[in-house]
């Protein structure tokens, strides 16, 4: 443990950012040079259900792990563009989720009209 950190972060830290075996052999498939960014968009949306808007929004602290655990000394990661996108389609697979998209519904009158 590091200056600030005390066991209990420690323990969050693992918890929240671990690659467990799924997460390796997704990981198998990446290129290597990818592999942070997949890991943090993968591990981000498992621990709080949605993807990161920015870099800013992942911890240092987990950025560091993760790095870590894919052997990338850069720890350089992206969350937006075509890469990242794939990534986030990739990552909802094993949980089965699906994007949510907003349309405009039927009210309740037309549609009970119809049936």
């Amino acid at each position: 443990m590091s200056g600030g950190e005390s066991e209990s972060d420690l323990d969050d830290l693992i918890a929240s950012w671990i690659l467990l075996e799924n997460d390796r052999q997704m990981l198998a498939e990446v290129h290597p040079a990818s592999r942070l960014t997949f890991a943090v968009l993968l591990k981000f949306f498992e621990s709080r259900g949605r993807f990161p808007r920015h870099s800013g929004e992942v911890p240092e602290s987990a950025v560091g792990y993760l790095a870590k655990q894919v052997d990338d000394d850069t720890q350089s990661f992206e969350v937006s563009g075509r890469t990242a996108e794939r990534f986030r389609a990739r990552a909802r697979r094993p949980t089965h989720v699906a994007k949510v998209t907003i349309r405009p519904t039927t009210p309740i009158t037309e549609a009970s009209r119809r049936g």
